[in-house]
């Protein structure tokens, strides 16, 4: 993956060189967003202020994503970079490099190391035979296993992008130096030891499975509304002579995503279960909030395939819970969900990650909010709430 960055990096590099600095035809901010959530909080809090370009796309799962040369250049004309950080975008200081001297851009860390919290990491499952029985690789990989290594983030997998070391902070978190020093052990400690870390036995979490920070907290809405202040933050930065538009426009979408915390918790205050089965783990901020417990077939890149074991593990607690219902995300195949479904005769329910959308989606629900809406009323399917 990191040749295939290189390559694109320099295509980049040359495009920008050859086309030289690009001639603006708006005086509006050019912000470059890496997801859709972040996209449309940026859209929200610019108004017509700002003009917002996501770079994944339509459909494209978002851990998977490598910039092509039109992104870099994107990339070099922004004002603005709204990402979102904890390992999501391994990618963006490769981009950044590529651009050179070139590049002004206030780069904004969405999402808030200090309240990150850990979530499940799958191995492929053509490596199981590398575990004991206690779900641990052989000496290549065991000693990532023990709690040191889980308290301080590591992880084995490229593809994942989580770089959580030291050496990694140096690489992947030096654009902001008030978000920057939270990637140490410090923050690790304040913000990732909530449910995961106390059920992994409990759950099946223990099957060949390591440690990493979970990137998706625009999926609870409390904490989206932290992002909302970051990206606001940013624009007031790029932009003060148009401050009280972004506070303005940033206060009216965390008055909208408080209210939108509130239905999900009288939505999901009374229900018969406290566990969902999911296709991926992108939900452990949203089920730590309301005292629920997911329970993923993947880990937190959907790119890796379960292991047998750990697809054993899913349908024996789907059996043992009782639950009629495993949610799927619909930019994911749905191949191995319906491999649980089939063992233990649940239905198929569709939940959103919402990190890349369809068209499709776009159109049946609106937007984001739309979207969690639909995500709230499937789940109180699943979890049989009042």
């Amino acid at each position: 993956m990191r040749f295939r960055i290189a390559i694109v990096a320099m295509l980049g590099a040359l495009i920008l060189t050859a086309c030289g600095e690009s001639d603006r035809a708006s005086d509006r901010l050019q912000v470059v967003a890496t997801i859709y959530p972040l996209g449309y909080f940026a859209e929200r809090v610019g108004g017509d202020r700002a003009e917002v370009e996501v770079l994944v796309g339509s459909g494209i799962e978002a851990h998977g994503f490598e910039p092509t040369a039109s992104d870099l250049l994107a990339l070099g004309d922004a004002d603005v970079i709204v990402m979102n950080g904890i390992g999501l975008e391994p990618w963006m200081d490769g981009a950044i490099d590529a651009i050179g001297d070139d590049f002004t851009a206030i780069v904004v860390e969405a999402a808030d190391p200090t309240r990150a919290m850990e979530g499940e990491v799958h191995t492929h499952g053509e490596e199981e035979g590398d575990h004991d029985e206690d779900g641990h690789h052989d000496e290549d990989e065991g000693e990532h296993h023990d709690e040191d290594a889980d308290e301080e983030g590591h992880h084995h997998d490229e593809d994942e992008g989580e770089h959580h070391d030291e050496d990694a902070d140096e690489e992947g978190h030096h654009h902001d130096e008030d978000e920057g020093e939270h990637h140490d052990e410090d923050a690790d400690e304040e913000g990732h030891h909530h449910d995961e870390d106390e059920h992994h036995d409990e759950d099946g979490h223990h099957e060949g499975e390591e440690s990493a920070l979970d990137p998706h907290m625009w999926l609870s809405p409390t904490l989206a509304a932290l992002q909302v202040e970051r990206i606001r933050d940013a624009f007031v930065s790029a932009d003060a002579a148009n401050a009280d538009g972004y506070r303005q426009r940033a206060d009216e979408l965390i008055a909208e995503l408080n209210a939108l915390e509130q239905e999900f918790a009288e939505g999901l205050d009374a229900c018969r279960h406290d566990h969902f089965v999911t296709s991926h783990a992108a939900y452990g901020y949203l089920a730590a909030q309301y005292g629920l417990e997911q329970i993923s077939v993947a880990g937190l890149s959907a790119d890796v395939e379960p292991s047998p074991q750990r697809l054993a593990s899913v349908t024996d607690r789907v059996t043992e819970l009782e639950l009629g219902h495993v949610l799927v995300e619909p930019v994911l195949s749905d191949r191995l969900a319906q491999t649980v479904a089939r063992e233990t005769g649940v239905e198929l329910l569709s939940i959103h990650a919402i990190a890349s959308v369809t068209d499709n989606e776009l159109e049946a629900h609106g937007d984001y909010f739309g979207l969690m809406r639909d995500n709230l009323a499937n789940l109180r399917i699943a979890l049989e709430c009042e």
